[in-house]
């Protein structure tokens, strides 16, 4: 438990913008972690298809590229 806490504040100070490191665990997984988005699995690639509309899409495409570089979601 300590590990995954240790985790998820090392993602709010590195990845994260300022205005979201004050949020608690519970607050961004409501926001990141609970939405009803669609992986799929087409030439040996996995794509994150997120509903149309979603208000963190931006913020999502800024961590994906932070994480791994330039990747399509």
């Amino acid at each position: 438990m300590i590990l995954a806490y240790n985790l998820i504040q090392a993602m709010k100070y590195l990845l994260l913008p300022e205005s979201w490191r004050s949020l608690t665990i519970k607050s961004l997984r409501f926001r990141l972690f609970r939405l009803g988005g669609v992986i799929v699995r087409h030439a040996r690639s996995l794509t994150l298809n997120l509903p149309e509309g979603y208000p963190y899409f931006r913020l999502y495409e800024s961590l994906a590229y932070r994480v791994r570089g330039p990747c399509s979601i």
